[in-house]
Parts: structure tokens; C-alpha cells; sequence
């Protein structure tokens, strides 16, 4: 499984570097009044982790209420009261 994890990274390390190397143009991205001039690769990439960070942001809150819940219940669990046996049924009715 290792070798199968290193080759799709350093496959998909080689398609970004000739990704990069293919989109050297330069881009003007105007937001506003700000201008900002980089590669469009760069540019690419910036938004990607823009994007990553923001979906992380609006997630996380879900995430937390999630593993709260989660971790409520596992002590509910672990709080119920060990029965013996003797208290069980076999279901067979004593006539």
C-alpha cells in the first residue's frame, strides 16, 4: 500500500511541476481596488488553498458538534450499570 501511496504522490507532484511549467503566463487578478500580478499557476494555486482553508473553516464547526455528540454517548455507554447474568432471561416461559 506504501508503494502505491508514493507513486500516485510523485505522479501527482510531476503533473503539478509540468502544470507549472506549461502556465507561466502572467494573470492580473483585480479584486476590488487592489491589483495583484502573478503566474497563473500561482494564481491557480492561491485559490486552491483559499479554498481548501474556507471549507475547512465551514466545516469544522459540524465536525466539532459531531465528535461532542459522539463522545457524549460513548460515556452514556460507558455509565450503564454492569447486570450479572442472573438477571437475564432465556425467554423460556416456566409453566
Amino acid at each position: 500500500m506504501k508503494i502505491i501511496n508514493t507513486l500516485i504522490s510523485v505522479s501527482l507532484l510531476l503533473l503539478i511541476t509540468i502544470f507549472a511549467s506549461q502556465n507561466t503566463i502572467t494573470v492580473t487578478i483585480n479584486f476590488f481596488n487592489t491589483s495583484v500580478s502573478g503566474s497563473l499557476a500561482l494564481m491557480l494555486l492561491i485559490a486552491f488553498i483559499l479554498g481548501f482553508f474556507s471549507g475547512i473553516v465551514f466545516l469544522l464547526p459540524s465536525y466539532i458538534r459531531t465528535s461532542l455528540k459522539r463522545q457524549k454517548k460513548m460515556q452514556d455507554v460507558n455509565n450503564i450499570p454492569q447486570n450479572n447474568s442472573n438477571n437475564f432471561t432465556t425467554g423460556a416461559s416456566k409453566d
